[in-house]
């Protein structure tokens, strides 16, 4: 798989995910957590960072962009 460059991260009933995909927005791999700051604290040990800038998507916003490399 190739590195992440960009991060989704999902709030679930069962608990979030984080979503991974690489420059083209091509699937780079996925976790699942059981709470929100359980997943915060892996993105900061995975990428060295604890301050990301987040953007809140709808459903239909985070689903265009996870699945706009598979249409490439």
């Amino acid at each position: 798989m190739k590195p992440a460059r960009h991060l989704v991260l999902a709030e679930y009933s069962d608990g979030p995910m984080i979503f991974r995909y690489a420059d083209n927005w091509e699937f780079a791999g996925d976790t699942w957590h059981e709470n929100i700051p359980d997943a915060l604290a892996q993105i900061e040990y995975e990428y060295g960072v604890s301050k990301l800038e987040w953007r809140d998507l709808s459903e239909d916003e985070a689903t265009a962009l996870m699945t706009q490399g598979k249409r490439q």
